[in-house]
């Protein structure tokens, strides 16, 4: 015969609680998702910001450049 464990009876964890779990568990993943896609669309906006920076700095230095060599003439 087979010795039965003598320990407390193990309890059955219900469906509702499995499935709060399981909601619980894919609230936390979105919610770190969502962070996460925030944090990486402000970078992107920050260097969007600093390429335009860049490129109309270089081009009124450019201009500027043009302006003040034509206007010596």
């Amino acid at each position: 015969m087979a010795a039965r464990p003598t320990g407390p009876p193990a309890r059955r964890r219900s469906i509702g609680m499995h499935l709060t779990g399981v909601v619980l568990g894919i609230a936390v993943i979105g919610v770190i998702a969502w962070i996460a896609a925030g944090v990486v669309f402000a970078v992107l906006h920050l260097l969007e910001i600093l390429v335009v920076a860049a490129a109309a700095g270089w081009a009124g230095y450019r201009l500027g450049h043009y302006r003040g060599r034509r206007s010596r003439q």
